[in-house]
C-alpha cells in the first residue's frame, strides 16, 4: 500500500428498493468517501486514522400510540386508542471509521445493520374509554440501519483526563413485518388468528444532537470514555394494516437522550479492542393520517381521516465488541 493510499473497509449490508432509504445510503457513502479523501491527502500533521468493525446485541422497542376523544349524539363523549409495540431485539454489526487530529479534534462515523431478523412478538392493544378490549400478538421480522456521524472538540486536558464537546447526526430506520396473528377480545367475533403477513411498519428517526464526553486513562494501554447527548428528533412512520387495506402516515417531533460508555484496550501499537454500551431513549408527538386504499366494511376506497394524535416512543440498549487498526 502506497503512502498516499487510504485503507478501505469493505462492508456489505442489505440495500432496500424503498426510495426513502436512498437518503441514508447516500449519506453513508458520501461521508465514507470524504474520510478516505482526508486520509489520503494528509490534511494535518499528527492526524491519525483508524478503521474497524463491531458486533453486538440490540434490545428494546419502538412503539406508537394513537387516540382521540370524540362525541356521539347518542352516547356522548368517548375515547378510543391503539398502541403497537415493536421489538428490536437482534444481533447487529457494522464498520466504523475515525479521524483524530492531535487529540484535539475527532470525527467518528459508523453504520450498523441487523444480521438476525426475528425480533420477538409485536404487541397490539386497542382501548375504549380506558379499557383494553382487543389484544393481539404477531411474529415480528425486522430490517434496520443505524448511521451515526459524530464530531468532538476537546476543551480541557491533563495527563489523565480529557473533557470534550460533541455534536453529531444520527439516522435510524426500522422496517417490520408482522405475521401469524393471534387475537383475543372482549367482543367474541374479534377473537381468532390469521396466518401470513398481517401488518407492515416503517419508522425512521432523524436526530441532530449535542453533548459532553469525558475520557480517562485507566492504564498505559486502556482508555475509558463516558458521554451523554441530547437530541432533537424528527420522526416519520408508515403503518400498513394489510388485512384492513388501511395505510397510516405519521409525522412527529420530540427529543432524545443518549448515554454511552466504552473501554478501549490496545492489543499492539496499531490494533485495539473496544467494548461499548449505549442507551437511547426517544419520545415524540405529532399527528397521523389514515387512508383506506381499497373498499372494505369499514370505509370506501380513498376515505381519509386526518390529524389523529400520535405519540412515538423508543428505548434501545446496545452492547457491542469491536476491533480496529490505527494508521
Amino acid at each position: 500500500m502506497g503512502k498516499n493510499q487510504c485503507p478501505l473497509v469493505i462492508f456489505s449490508y442489505r440495500w432496500s428498493s424503498d426510495l426513502h432509504r436512498l437518503q441514508l445510503n447516500r449519506s453513508a457513502i458520501a461521508f465514507f468517501l470524504i474520510v478516505f479523501w482526508l486520509c489520503s491527502h494528509k490534511v494535518h500533521a499528527g492526524t491519525t486514522f483508524s478503521a474497524g468493525a463491531d458486533v453486538g446485541y440490540l434490545s428494546g422497542f419502538t412503539s406508537y400510540k394513537i387516540g382521540e376523544i370524540e362525541y356521539d349524539p347518542t352516547y356522548g363523549y368517548y375515547s378510543w386508542g391503539s398502541k403497537l409495540e415493536w421489538p428490536i431485539d437482534s444481533v447487529v454489526a457494522g464498520p466504523y471509521l475515525s479521524l483524530n487530529a492531535n487529540n484535539q479534534f475527532l470525527i467518528d462515523v459508523s453504520l450498523r445493520t441487523n444480521i438476525t431478523d426475528e425480533t420477538g412478538k409485536i404487541k397490539d392493544s386497542d382501548y375504549f374509554n380506558g379499557y383494553r378490549f382487543i389484544y393481539s400478538e404477531s411474529d415480528a421480522r425486522m430490517e434496520m440501519y443505524d448511521f451515526n456521524l459524530k464530531g468532538r472538540i476537546n476543551l480541557s486536558r491533563d495527563q489523565k483526563n480529557t473533557v470534550g464537546l460533541i455534536g453529531g447526526y444520527r439516522y435510524q430506520d426500522f422496517s417490520f413485518e408482522a405475521s401469524n396473528l393471534e387475537q383475543a377480545s372482549l367482543i367474541h367475533e374479534y377473537n381468532g388468528s390469521e396466518s401470513g403477513v398481517v401488518l407492515k411498519y416503517d419508522v425512521n428517526y432523524s436526530i441532530p444532537y449535542v453533548g459532553l464526553a469525558i475520557t480517562s486513562l485507566a492504564g498505559p494501554d486502556t482508555l475509558l470514555e463516558l458521554s451523554g447527548q441530547l437530541g432533537f428528533v424528527t420522526v416519520k412512520d408508515v403503518d400498513d394494516h394489510v388485512l384492513r387495506y388501511k395505510k397510516s402516515t405519521g409525522h412527529s417531533t420530540g427529543e432524545s437522550i443518549g448515554l454511552s460508555g466504552s473501554i478501549t484496550h490496545d492489543l499492539a501499537p496499531i490494533s485495539y479492542i473496544r467494548l461499548t454500551a449505549e442507551y437511547t431513549m426517544i419520545g415524540a408527538d405529532g399527528t397521523l393520517t389514515q387512508i383506506w386504499y381499497a373498499t372494505t366494511d369499514e370505509a370506501p376506497e380513498g376515505y381519509t381521516i386526518k390529524d389523529i394524535d400520535l405519540k412515538i416512543e423508543s428505548e434501545q440498549i446496545l452492547v457491542s465488541l469491536g476491533v480496529g487498526i490505527r494508521f
